[in-house]
């Protein structure tokens, strides 16, 4: 029995993918700059994601193996016309390496492409939230409470400045870490809609939104990720000081609406709103009732409810994103998601270094066979 136990474990755990190569990422944020109306195209690049390209190199699946189960994440990037084969090489990968199928984050369209395929199944998680740049106002009884929060902000004397985040003054950088350091939610976790590296310089285009007290002592922050050369901008998770003035949060994120309206953005997408229904009105019914349970009691660990009651103040939800699996694959699926999204990851100094060093590792000199 202990041996078939070990064997379990092995072939859930075997042939992992080699993270992306430098040459593989410089590609990546090629296609992320080329690719439009998706929110979370940015989160792409994280350093940890491995990547398989279209025979022609004009689309790309990012992916991660996690107990035998190859999730990709989101939807595939890059020239229309070349994603669906990007999708079967990524299939093809996954079949000649033993590794169960799995999307994160799949939009609407390709959601039915998946369903479409043998067996796979998708689940609603969650839906975008999107601003319109160009006709989005905080005019309108339905804008209040948006409305009271800015201003609050500005009575507070709230001041807001947006920075490359490469170009970071090294003063204002090593304040932001603290601010990092001192709170209790963990920077390195995430996958399809967290991107990682915060406050390096990894990362092409991201923008750092900081907010300032009448003091001048940092109050908050937030960072952007751009894709579609700046007109698709998509916000990573918001850092808040302990104390610091009411609408700090609000405060920043319409500041950086305004900013994209003078830089020729068409959308800026907020937090991902995970399962939003949940925390709408208790259900009815039997299942339902479950989740809304369910997502209040796990909420002091996972932050879904107060992210929400943000999202749920510029009133933009947006399409829904699925999770894509086969039902005959669910526990370990399931698992493996979690893992990724919310799992503990190495700190920051052991996790550069070893993305470091596997980002120049040749993917060949691995066993994964994957597509040239």
């Amino acid at each position: 029995q202990c041996a078939l136990v070990i064997a379990a474990l092995c072939a859930l755990w075997a042939r992992p993918a080699p993270p992306g190569t430098a040459a593989q990422r410089k590609r990546i944020v090629e296609l992320v700059d080329a690719t439009p109306n998706d929110a979370l195209a940015p989160f792409a690049q994280r350093l940890d994601k491995s990547y398989i390209f279209s025979p022609d190199g004009q689309a790309a699946v990012a992916y991660k193996v996690r107990l035998g189960v190859a999730v990709a994440s989101g939807d595939p990037l890059g020239a229309e016309g070349s994603r669906e084969a990007a999708v079967r090489a990524y299939l093809q990968a996954a079949d000649a390496n033993g590794w169960r199928v799995a999307v994160l984050g799949a939009g609407e369209d390709w959601a039915a492409w998946w369903k479409a395929q043998e067996s796979l199944r998708a689940v609603p998680i969650g839906r975008d939230v999107v601003i319109d740049v160009e006709t989005f106002s905080m005019e309108g009884r339905a804008f209040r409470n948006l409305r009271q929060a800015v201003q609050r902000s500005h009575n507070f004397g709230v001041t807001t400045k947006i920075y490359d985040e490469r170009k970071l003054p090294a003063a204002l950088r090593q304040t932001l870490r603290e601010t990092v350091e001192s709170s209790k939610r963990n920077p390195h976790r995430g996958f399809s809609m967290i991107l990682d590296a915060l406050l390096e310089e990894e990362h092409v285009g991201t923008k750092i939104a900081v907010a300032f007290d009448r003091d001048g002592k940092v109050a908050g922050f937030q960072r952007f990720a751009l894709a579609d050369r700046g007109r698709e901008i998509s916000q990573d998770l918001p850092w808040r000081v302990p104390g610091a003035p009411n609408g700090v949060d609000e405060r920043l994120t319409f500041d950086m609406i305004e900013w994209a309206k003078r830089h020729g953005a068409r959308r800026v997408s907020l937090c991902f709103a995970a399962f939003p229904e949940l925390f709408e009105a208790k259900p009815e019914r039997g299942f339902d009732r479950f989740g809304y349970w369910a997502a209040h009691r796990l909420d002091p660990l996972i932050k879904l409810e107060s992210l929400y009651r943000y999202l749920r103040k510029f009133h933009a939800l947006g399409k829904q994103r699925y999770a894509v699996l086969r039902l005959r694959d669910a526990l370990p699926v399931v698992v493996a998601m979690l893992t990724l999204e919310f799992g503990l990851r190495r700190t920051r100094r052991r996790e550069r270094r070893g993305w470091r060093r596997l980002a120049h590792r040749d993917a060949h000199a691995s066993n994964v066979t994957l597509p040239l």
